[in-house]
């Protein structure tokens, strides 16, 4: 027999070796529900969260003005209290750093565990203001901590300052470019400590990384600010979230909005504007992406359908690589 040949006889008789289960990596969803309903100004969306925040482990960053107007009303003594509250409340798997800034940046404690309490008191401790504010340069030397330092872990970043940065780069571009860069690798959240002027640049950067920003009149109230802020970035369940608006027949993307962060419980109402002719609302469609708050790649969700005046949700699938 020409060994090239292969001889059987009734194939219906022929057992045949029932293949191995192919395993379906999971769709990587965001954990939000969506609901919707059609109203004569848009779709109103409303987003809530449908699970609590998971254990993973967490680096934090203060980063400290300490210029010299910073000794007005003891700040920097409430500033530095409060700094060291934040680094003692982590957990063993998390990591603390702190970068100050006046005239330049400097890294005081380097991105790490802490074990040592009291060599971080005595750190901290021995921290004086004086100088100009750099507040850019501190957030450059943030940055390159957290790339020197990779990993899945949450990132969060806590800057404290009393005034406009007046060294450096001050300009409004350059702190909207540097929030740009940090919000795929962390959540800032900023405290403007009796502010009088450069509160628009610490709320922006805060609003475009998914932190928050609190203006804090009396110093004494910073370690209950900073606990607050801790405490809402360890809820955190998604971040750097966009909501995706198609419109029309066929559907094309017309327009985005930003959504900087959502912790466990929260719920947002927004209202949608889409296009109409001769007073009718068209087809509308719906969704967000963003990313865990570990920052490990684009989740998205389902997809709110508006299509002759009624509402229906489609299943997940991977948004277009189009945008608008």
């Amino acid at each position: 027999m020409d060994p090239t040949v292969l001889e059987c006889g009734n194939t219906s008789d022929v057992e045949l070796p029932t293949p191995p289960p192919v395993e379906v990596p999971p769709t990587p969803t965001l954990p939000v529900d969506l609901g919707a309903s059609a109203h004569d100004d848009g779709m109103h969306l409303s987003i809530s969260t449908h699970e609590a925040a998971s254990d993973r482990p967490l680096d934090v960053i203060v980063v400290l003005d300490i210029s010299g107007s910073m000794s007005v009303r003891g700040k920097i003594d409430y500033a530095k209290r409060a700094t060291e509250r934040v680094a003692t409340s982590l957990a063993p798997t998390d990591r603390f750093g702190l970068v100050t800034f006046n005239d330049t940046a400097r890294t005081v404690f380097e991105l790490q565990p802490v074990e040592d309490i009291q060599n971080l008191h005595t750190t901290i401790d021995s921290i004086f203001e004086v100088g100009a504010s750099n507040l850019h340069q501190g957030l450059s030397t943030t940055l390159r901590a957290f790339r020197d330092n990779p990993g899945e872990r949450q990132r969060h970043v806590v800057v404290l300052s009393d005034g406009s940065p007046n060294v450096g780069m001050t300009d409004e571009g350059a702190f909207q470019a540097m929030a740009s860069t940090l919000a795929p690798i962390a959540t800032v959240s900023t405290v403007g400590l009796d502010v009088q002027e450069g509160a628009d640049i610490l709320r922006d950067l805060a609003a475009r990384s998914g932190g928050t920003y609190t203006y804090v009149e009396r110093p004494r109230d910073l370690e209950r600010v900073f606990s607050v802020d801790l405490d809402r970035t360890n809820s955190l369940v998604a971040r750097h979230l966009e909501v995706h608006v198609s419109e029309g027949s066929p559907l094309i993307p017309v327009r985005r909005f930003l959504i900087p962060a959502l912790a466990a419980g929260d719920q947002l109402d927004l209202v949608v504007p889409v296009m109409n002719s001769g007073g009718d609302i068209g087809d509308t469609e719906v969704w967000l992406t963003g990313m865990s708050p570990v920052g490990d790649g684009l989740q998205w969700s389902d997809r709110v359908v508006l299509q002759d005046g009624l509402v229906r949700l489609r299943p997940s699938r991977r948004p277009e690589a189009s945008r608008p």
